[in-house]
């Protein structure tokens, strides 16, 4: 958020880093904060270790201001009929080279891809509106804008497994 940059510019000991960083946080510098902070990937750990190098803060206040970790949702890919003892989800992997070369990474796509075959991962599940009609002979018509390939994967195996 462009509101942390001006926290940070509080604890810039550089004048340039006090500047650049104000002027990133105004109204005036949205489309800077956008090209240089959002569309490369930047984060705060990025600004204070790579970028502004002269921020000096407390352990506790750089804590403060880092962003919290939002939950990612992710539709349930599989059939609880077919596969009643665990959960497959689809999930694409984020990773994207920045202009200096570095790579920024998916927290939690890259967390997911990381884990060994059969591993374990604390989940939480909401209740789903997708429903199949009861007669397998019914023919169903699926439109997914935006929902990704999860919900229909899970669907076709709940209908082949309601055919047999």
């Amino acid at each position: 958020r462009r509101s942390d940059l001006k926290l940070l510019a509080s604890y810039a000991t550089d004048p340039l880093d006090r500047s650049a960083l104000l002027r990133m946080a105004s109204k005036e510098g949205k489309a800077e904060y956008r090209e240089k902070i959002v569309n490369a990937h930047i984060g705060v750990a990025d600004i204070v270790a790579r970028l502004c190098r002269s921020i000096e803060m407390p352990l506790e206040h750089f804590i403060a201001a880092c962003p919290r970790l939002l939950p990612r949702y992710y539709t349930i890919s599989s059939s609880s009929s077919m596969h009643p003892d665990s959960i497959h989800i689809t999930v694409s992997v984020v990773k994207t080279e920045r202009q200096d070369g570095s790579v920024h990474k998916g927290v939690c796509s890259h967390h997911l891809a990381a884990i060994v075959e059969n591993g374990t991962v604390r989940v939480f599940c909401r209740d789903s509106s997708f429903r199949l009609p009861k007669d397998p002979s019914r023919p169903v018509i699926m439109i997914g804008p935006g929902t990704g390939i999860a919900p229909m994967r899970a669907l076709l195996q709940e209908r082949s497994h309601q055919r047999k």
